[in-house]
């Protein structure tokens, strides 16, 4: 489960990777890769934990990879 509703997901992070390429995908999905500034495969990006985030990384759940950091 992706959402943040445990008080212990404050101050921390996701780390998504760009696993694959989103080229073939649905423009929407480009487009949600594009927001999170996940360009290349091999992209690396921190956000912080919130449950607007967890949807766009949602949709793109077969192409990222998601880790939780406690910094940046």
């Amino acid at each position: 489960r992706l959402m943040s509703t445990q008080p212990s997901a404050a101050g921390k992070f996701w780390k998504i990777t760009l696993q694959r390429s989103p080229i073939g995908l649905p423009p929407r999905t480009r487009q949600n890769a594009e927001a999170l500034g996940l360009r290349r495969r091999g992209n690396i990006v921190y956000r912080p934990i919130t449950n607007e985030l967890a949807g766009v990384v949602l949709k793109l759940k077969e192409i990222v990879k998601l880790e939780i950091v406690d910094s940046v």
